[in-house]
């Protein structure tokens, strides 16, 4: 039996929960797709003196800056910087970090990005952070 006030009923929650899904997708501030930016943060963990990082200094740091600014994830990576030393004259190595945020390009990141990079220089003593950033393509 064909009941008109069903099928109206019907088409009604389908198109409603198509838009939902399209709205959430737009909307999510998590949902990267398309064209994105790939910011790639060298974090050193060298200290003057012969000092490092510890490794609960470095997770309180995550933890406390990064995390709180970058709730739809990030990547770190352990790495290891490699530098001349004009006064050896030898190459030297630098455990360190490497941050990935893939992010879309706006004032606010930006923002976020530039404080995580002064907090980092201030509290372990770095002389510079090393930042480069590429497009990236989120499938």
């Amino acid at each position: 039996m064909y009941r008109p006030e069903l099928c109206f009923l019907i088409s009604i929650f389908l198109a409603t929960c198509g838009f939902s899904a399209v709205f959430a997708q737009q909307n999510n501030p998590c949902h990267l797709k398309g064209e994105a930016t790939a910011t790639r943060l060298l974090l050193g963990l060298s200290i003057s003196g012969d000092k490092q990082v510890s490794a609960q200094a470095w997770e309180h740091f995550v933890d406390t800056e990064i995390a709180p600014r970058f709730t739809c994830g990030f990547t770190i990576i352990d790495s290891a910087g490699h530098w001349f030393n004009p006064g050896t004259r030898a190459a030297e190595a630098e455990r360190s970090k490497m941050l990935i945020i893939l992010h879309k390009r706006d004032t606010e990141t930006e923002n976020e990005i530039n404080q995580i990079t002064s907090l980092y220089k201030k509290r372990f003593q770095q002389q510079s952070v090393i930042r480069w950033d590429s497009l990236a393509s989120v499938n």
